[in-house]
């Protein structure tokens, strides 16, 4: 992932900080109006970069299986969730990355699929829904 220095947030620390820094400048140490300014905008400038490192580093902290995928499920074994009519679309429950996930599903064969049923995940019709057989 990209280091992102300006987003809303980095934005709004530049600002508050300039604000603080440049004032507590100008005011507590009687520097010159110049130099205050230039004190808010090093302070400004290092709240945003503390601010963009900072989520940058929550951002590692995602597990891996919260970046979930339903092409990470072909081939995979799954249980049936809710049954799966021969039109219509079911749900299965799978295991991805250590993590238990349930997707949409409907019958590759169209064949009635009941609950608990074994299928194997035999390809992805979209982000949340794939289509199944009976293992």
């Amino acid at each position: 992932m990209a280091f992102k220095l300006i987003s809303l947030n980095s934005i709004t620390g530049f600002i508050m900080m300039f604000g603080w820094v440049g004032l507590a400048a100008y005011r507590e140490r009687g520097l010159a109006a110049p130099a205050a300014i230039l004190a808010g905008l090093l302070g400004g400038l290092a709240t945003m970069y503390l601010t963009a490192y900072l989520f940058r580093a929550a951002m590692r902290l995602a597990h891996p299986g919260s970046r979930f995928s339903a092409e990470k499920t072909l081939g995979g074994k799954a249980t049936v969730y809710v049954a799966i009519p021969a039109e219509g679309r079911g749900q299965i429950q799978i295991s991805s990355s250590g993590m238990l996930h349930t997707l949409e599903a409907v019958s590759e064969d169209r064949v009635p699929l009941e609950s608990f049923a074994s299928v194997t995940v035999v390809r992805t019709l979209d982000e949340r829904t794939v289509s199944v057989r009976k293992a």
